[in-house]
């Protein structure tokens, strides 16, 4: 356990949540978690509790905490907020992202690009971090704080409505796209950027809850 060990703990339910350890409507208690972390009872009301009002969990008088199963209309509102913000933001990072900047986002985007067909969670992952890279670039943290917390909520929603077979699914990540947006920006061209960023976003969240 780390030197915060009510954040390690937060982390790990949510990570055991994605992978399906809990399964739907499962239900935590404080005395089985006291016992799989060896922590006071402290520790993990207050992680639990944040878990509660950050909306990951339910509290059941008597009974322990339920998991919240995120709906697709919260998912597609989620959705939504990711295009308002990350497609706005474009004009600022055309304006503050330098020519170099942009050059290495291409060259970091390659990077990730792997041999063969990726896990769908390593694939999620690298999707991320080019969207959080590109927002970076804004210089708004605000903005960015927002969509990583976004990203971690439909991870999570993602996982809940795949539980039986997000383990089975192989997705090979494409930078394509990726780097069509950024030579948009690179040719001044922010509008096909942002149009092109839109349809990123949704195709990713359609190929993940259509069935």
């Amino acid at each position: 356990m780390d030197k915060n060990p009510k954040k390690e703990i937060k982390h790990d339910i949510i990570q055991d949540i994605i992978r399906g350890e809990y399964r739907k409507q499962g239900m935590l208690t404080e005395r089985s978690l006291m016992d799989k972390y060896g922590v006071t009872k402290s520790t993990i009301r207050d992680a639990l509790g944040e878990l509660r009002c950050e909306n990951v969990l339910r509290s059941i008088p008597r009974y322990g905490y339920e998991i919240v199963t995120l709906t697709e209309t919260e998912v597609r509102n989620i959705l939504q907020f990711r295009i308002m913000v990350e497609c706005q933001s474009l004009q600022l990072v055309f304006e503050k992202a330098s020519k170099q900047n942009l050059v290495d986002l291409i060259k970091f985007m390659k990077s990730l690009t792997p041999a063969q067909d990726q896990d769908v969670w390593d694939s999620w992952e690298d999707n991320s971090k080019f969207h959080l890279h590109l927002l970076r670039l804004s210089g708004n943290r605000y903005c960015y704080e927002q969509v990583k917390q976004s990203l971690s909520v439909l991870k999570r929603a993602y996982a809940q409505f795949y539980w039986d077979k997000w383990r089975r699914v192989r997705f090979h990540f494409d930078n394509e796209t990726h780097i069509k947006i950024t030579n948009a920006l690179q040719e001044s061209d922010v509008s096909l950027a942002s149009r092109l960023l839109k349809e990123d976003i949704e195709s990713f969240g359609d190929a993940m809850i259509s069935d």
